[in-house]
C-alpha cells in the first residue's frame, strides 16, 4: 500500500504535505504511511480514493483496477480537490472569473476553445 499511496501523490504532483491538506492528513503522516511505518485507515483509504479517483481496493490491496469510472460530476470534484491542493493564486484567480460568466461570455469562450482546437 505505501508504494501505491507514494504513486499517487507523486502523479497528482503534490507535496507530502499538499497531499495530506487533500486527503485530511499531516504531512508527517502521509511520510509514516508511504515509508511502511503507519497504515492508511478506512477513512483515509476512502478519502484517497475519492480524491485520487481509484479504487479502495486497488489502494489497499492492489488488485482490481486501479482507476474507477468517474461520472461527470465526480470528475468535477476530482479536478477541483487536485486545484485546490495546488494553491496556485493565478489559477484560482481565473476560475473564480469563469464561475462568474454570463451565457453569452460562455458562448464566446467556447468560440475561442474552438478556435484552438482546430
Amino acid at each position: 500500500m505505501k508504494e501505491r499511496i507514494k504513486e499517487l501523490r507523486k502523479e497528482m504532483n503534490l507535496s507530502q504535505e499538499k497531499f495530506g491538506e487533500l486527503v485530511g492528513v499531516t504531512r508527517s503522516h502521509v511520510a509514516s504511511m508511504e515509508n511502511g511505518k503507519a497504515l492508511a485507515s478506512k477513512r483515509v483509504i476512502k478519502e484517497i480514493a475519492s480524491k485520487c479517483n481509484v479504487n479502495e481496493e486497488w489502494i489497499e490491496f492492489g488488485t482490481g483496477k486501479k482507476e474507477k469510472q468517474m461520472t461527470k460530476a465526480d470528475e468535477l470534484a476530482y479536478l477541483m480537490g487536485k486545484f485546490l491542493a495546488e494553491g496556485d493564486e493565478f489559477k484560482t484567480k481565473i476560475i473564480k472569473a469563469m464561475l462568474s460568466l454570463e451565457d453569452d461570455e460562455w458562448r464566446t469562450i467556447e468560440k475561442l476553445v474552438d478556435k484552438i482546437i482546430k
